[in-house]
């Protein structure tokens, strides 16, 4: 069984002072690794500020029932101060597992053979929070097949003004790819060494396949699909005579010929698994295509929906420059007119000569709704 914890190990958070309970810190780290500086999570705002040289300041505001019989709801604030290794972070956005391990933990990888059954073929405009280089990357992944995670459907809170948490400049961007899979929740697909993405199987994880199949079908179909491609794995590699061992913390596996020899063939191994995944989502291709081919808005903890697109062609590009940072509605500093808004100029420059026309910019946080809206997608407030 694949947890939370295993996806979001590479980030390491120390924290300075505060306090953070190991499902706090499960919450920033995913915001991290979306690139989000705040986000709504099981009804508390978090709000996230790059301090410099890898630490952050890391607010959570909730609303908590206060002392005494009959006491009213109070709105709570804390602060905590964390560091994260930033070299850490850019593994995270890579790629975290390889195909093995994926295999391993029998997640189901978004092949174009896999997404066929599961979606079919199907064009669909999306968008994509990301800074200056990973603006450079997409304009890469144009046309390629290396899949990409978008939303059409988010939260005013999570998309909040596009300052991103490893950058000072923030872009929107609007695309159509092709689509691999779409769900109401975030997914947390992940990509292998390969740009190939997986999704996890295990309906006991909120942001799996299956539970999400099984919440919005009102059944266990999920549960279902989880307990016959749980053997995929194995018979794989028994078909190849193959001798299988894992290190003690159940993650690194590695495979054996009869000879003894390490067997390196994991393309062959991969074909076979995928064979043996499509046997078992084809029997449920109906259901499938219900609730992962059409895009809808979100309906789960993370507030925004994911949609895992490929072959993408970038629409147009919004790019934001605060004119004032807000915080409590003061204004707390001219952000503009700060080092931080003239190198967030000086970014926009740079994505202007990468996209020319195509990049629209914006001082006021309104516009970046209204951009959403105007698109197709769904900004929620």
């Amino acid at each position: 069984m694949i947890k939370l914890k295993d996806l979001l190990t590479e980030v390491k958070i120390k924290v300075l002072s505060g306090h953070l309970t190991a499902r706090d810190k499960q919450i920033v780290k995913h915001l991290l690794d979306k690139g989000l500086d705040s986000g709504r999570v099981n009804k508390k705002d978090w709000f996230i500020k790059d301090l410099g040289k890898g630490k952050y300041e890391v607010i959570e505001k909730v609303k908590e029932r206060g002392i005494g019989l009959g006491a009213s709801l109070v709105l709570r604030t804390y602060k905590s101060k964390i560091l994260v290794k930033e070299n850490l972070l850019t593994e995270v956005m890579a790629w975290e597992k390889s195909q093995l391990q994926m295999m391993n933990n029998t997640m189901i990888p978004l092949s174009k053979k896999v997404v066929d059954v599961i979606v079919g073929d199907v064009d669909v405009p999306a968008f994509h929070v990301t800074d200056l280089d990973g603006l450079r990357a997409i304009k890469k992944l144009q046309g390629k097949s290396k899949a990409l995670s978008t939303f059409t459907s988010i939260a005013q809170s999570n998309v909040g003004n596009l300052s991103g948490i490893r950058t000072d400049g923030g872009f929107l961007v609007h695309l159509i790819g092709k689509l691999k899979i779409a769900s109401t929740d975030d997914i947390m697909s992940q990509p292998d060494e390969n740009g190939m993405r997986w999704v996890l199987s295990e309906p006991d994880h909120q942001s799996s396949l299956t539970h999400i199949l099984n919440k919005a079908s009102d059944s266990n179909i999920g549960s279902k699909i989880k307990g016959e491609i749980y053997l995929a794995f194995d018979k794989s590699y028994k078909k190849l005579k193959l001798k299988y061992t894992v290190d003690w913390m159940g993650d690194k596996v590695t495979l054996y010929n009869k000879d003894g020899s390490k067997f390196t063939d994991i393309k062959k191994l991969f074909n076979l698994y995928e064979k043996e995944v499509i046997k078992v989502l084809k029997k449920y291709q109906k259901q499938l295509n219900k609730h992962f081919g059409d895009p809808q808005p979100f309906t789960g903890d993370w507030y925004w929906n994911e949609l895992v697109v490929d072959k993408i062609m970038v629409v147009d590009v919004l790019g934001y420059i605060a004119d004032m940072y807000y915080y409590d509605d003061e204004v707390f500093e001219d952000d503009y007119n700060s080092s931080d808004g003239k190198q967030k100029r000086k970014e926009i420059e740079q994505a202007q000569k990468l996209f020319g026309n195509k990049i629209e910019i914006t001082t006021e946080p309104k516009d970046i709704n209204k951009w959403i809206s105007d698109r197709g997608g769904d900004a929620f407030f």
